[in-house]
């Protein structure tokens, strides 16, 4: 069951792509208690056939993990939804994903706006990127859950450091709520809370953008 403020369940719904588990022990000032929300539940059932694949689809794991094909039958993907995907860029030409690059995508370092300053040099967010909204029925690479949504790149890393620094992610978070992101997505994490980070999601949710987290890469059970 998703139990979701009525006007971001269709937006909330299109990220369910990510083979990540979202908590909200990270964010715990989220109140998500009030008179305005709604028990939903996704309707259970078989693939709805009419939705076109890739012959990968099969091997693609995290469809069946978050329930892909239950969802397929409420939504596939809007094009009036954007989704922020604050990462390390994207690659701007792969043909999976040409075609679905926002351009108000921002690098965060340069402070620069477009396409042409998000280029990936890490690798790690155009793959984040692919599993929400990699092309589907190409015949080629993997199918995205969502895969008609628009994305807002936003680059976070240095030039040659592997990590995002806490300035330039809250930057991003900023950026992606005021330039009319629906979804940010945070594929990254952190041993420790920052208050200025806290503060930019807290701003997210006042301003009814629904923010996706990683809950790490080390197996660790979170209360």
């Amino acid at each position: 069951m998703i139990i979701l403020n009525n006007n971001i369940f269709r937006k909330t719904l299109i990220i369910l792509s990510l083979a990540i588990i979202t908590t909200f022990a990270f964010f715990p000032f989220l109140n998500l208690n009030s008179a305005s929300i709604n028990s939903l539940s996704i309707p259970t059932g078989p693939p709805w056939e009419q939705v076109p694949t890739n012959d990968y689809t099969a091997q693609q794991y995290n469809l069946d993990l978050v329930d892909a094909y239950q969802a397929w039958q409420i939504e596939t993907g809007d094009a009036g939804v954007t989704v922020a995907i604050i990462d390390s860029g994207i690659d701007t030409d792969h043909q999976e994903l040409v075609g679905r690059i926002s351009d108000l995508s921002y690098n965060a370092y340069t402070e620069e706006v477009g396409i042409a300053y998000v280029e990936d040099d890490l690798g790690h967010g155009t793959n984040v990127a692919g599993i929400i909204a990699a092309k589907r029925d190409n015949d080629f690479g993997i199918d995205g859950l969502t895969d008609n949504v628009q994305l807002m790149v936003i680059k976070v890393n240095r030039p040659g450091e592997e990590g995002y620094a806490n300035s330039l992610i809250v930057k991003g978070i900023y950026y992606a709520v005021d330039n009319g992101a629906d979804v940010i997505n945070l594929s990254l994490g952190s041993t420790s809370q920052d208050s200025t980070v806290l503060a930019a999601v807290e701003y997210a949710h006042q301003n009814e953008v629904f923010v996706v987290a990683s809950s790490g890469n080390d197996g660790n059970d979170v209360p």
